[in-house]
């Protein structure tokens, strides 16, 4: 099968891990992802109180249709997913997202563990 056809019918390659920095600070769990040239509508990220969930693909150029023959094709257009165990429980409901030039960062609020006694009675 060569390359032309998988990237006409198929448009992307296997799945990727993407790189990932992940660090806890008091109040927060925070990931850094480095997703280059995938754009914010083409990127999905799924929470739990344990787990970080990244999918995301970046659409081939279009020019390639127009190939006859690929001399050198160094380009990645794959196909990203991966599943982080974090190291803290979080609050999936107050998760802060922003994304710049393919940096994704994550503010994950670390679940907040409440203490109550209670009398026997």
């Amino acid at each position: 099968m060569s390359i032309f056809y998988i990237l006409e019918k198929e448009g992307i390659r296997e799945n990727e891990t993407p790189v990932l920095d992940l660090f806890v600070t008091e109040e927060f769990v925070v990931a850094v992802l480095e997703l280059p040239g995938v754009s914010k509508e083409n990127i999905k990220l799924s929470f739990s109180n344990e787990y970080l969930i990244v999918e995301a693909y970046k659409k081939n150029n279009p020019i390639y249709r127009e190939a006859i023959n690929f001399y050198v094709l160094e380009i990645n257009y794959d196909r990203y997913y991966r599943k982080v165990s974090l190291p803290v429980r979080i609050e999936p409901e107050e998760v802060d997202i922003n994304y710049d030039n393919g940096i994704v960062i994550i503010k994950m609020p670390r679940e907040k563990i409440i203490y109550r006694e209670v009398p026997i009675g």
